[in-house]
């Protein structure tokens, strides 16, 4: 990759129109402050990763960052506060976001779809497997990265999740809320097995890795080649009382050695399918 050379004065200018310091600007890049200063002082060049990131947080075009002629934004101008705030005020409308989101998706599913055969029609797992891998590591980076687990957790919620409404027994309550600490708080001794209780059950998919390696309660390992989750929440009413109780639950389907496969189908934990490795 081309490293950019080093021009305190283009670069420097990009930081103080965006009326960051030296410290706020190098956390917004993903640097460290001493970076930030070195390239201020000409002491080290701007790579090509860097000016691309640079470009995207402020709207400077990368090329120009380090050019004789002096940072440009957007809209080929010189790069000043306006540049900035301009960039800042835009927002995609909803129908761009659609689109994007759709050819998003497009463009994942011909990535994956590459990286799971070769030309001959040939699996090519790991190189599958690494996609994957680097994809779950991007997606998780990105929320970290954005505070954006509150906001991804509400768009589940909104468009993933599910709700059941139905008539039960404390029985059958107590068979799925065994090891659960919440319902062990609002079981009453008075209840009886053939208790009627009236649920409504909303079944929210959880945002977490979908593969990768596992490890068991005991610290078995083994490797996840696919991990669902979803949170089950249940409003209950029971004998008059209401109240609330969560359980999580895990399809999991596992890639074990042979010697390890009744290890841990013996330990208490979520649905699995198995695939000894031989």
């Amino acid at each position: 990759m081309k490293d950019y050379k080093a021009d305190a004065s283009g670069f420097a200018a990009i930081r103080r129109a965006t009326g960051l310091s030296q410290q706020k600007f190098s956390e917004r890049l993903g640097i460290t402050k001493s970076a930030v200063e070195n390239i201020e002082l000409a002491r080290s060049p701007v790579s090509s990763d860097l000016a691309a990131t640079i470009g995207t947080l402020t709207g400077a075009v990368p090329w120009t960052i380090s050019s004789a002629q002096g940072p440009r934004d957007f809209k080929n101008e010189p790069y000043s506060a306006q540049s900035w705030k301009q960039w800042r005020e835009y927002q995609f409308d909803k129908d761009q976001i659609k689109k994007l989101a759709v050819l998003s998706q497009d463009y994942l599913g011909i990535l994956l779809e590459a990286g799971a055969a070769n030309s001959a029609g040939e699996q090519t797992s790991p190189v599958f497997r690494s996609v994957l891998i680097d994809l779950n590591r991007f997606l998780f980076s990105q929320v970290q990265k954005h505070q954006l687990e509150a906001r991804v957790n509400a768009v589940i919620r909104d468009q993933l999740s599910k709700i059941e409404e139905g008539h039960t027994t404390v029985e059958k309550l107590k068979h799925i809320f065994r090891d659960s600490p919440e319902w062990k708080r609002y079981e009453r001794r008075e209840w009886k097995r053939m208790t009627k209780a009236r649920f409504t059950c909303q079944r929210v998919p959880l945002f977490t890795p979908f593969l990768g390696f596992w490890k068991s309660g005991d610290g078995t390992p083994a490797f996840a080649n696919q991990i669902r989750s979803e949170r089950h929440i249940y409003d209950l009413e029971v004998a008059g009382q209401r109240f609330r109780v969560a359980k999580d639950y895990h399809g999991i389907d596992l890639l074990v050695s042979e010697a390890n496969i009744d290890k841990i189908l013996s330990l208490p934990s979520p649905k699995r399918k198995r695939k000894p490795k031989g």
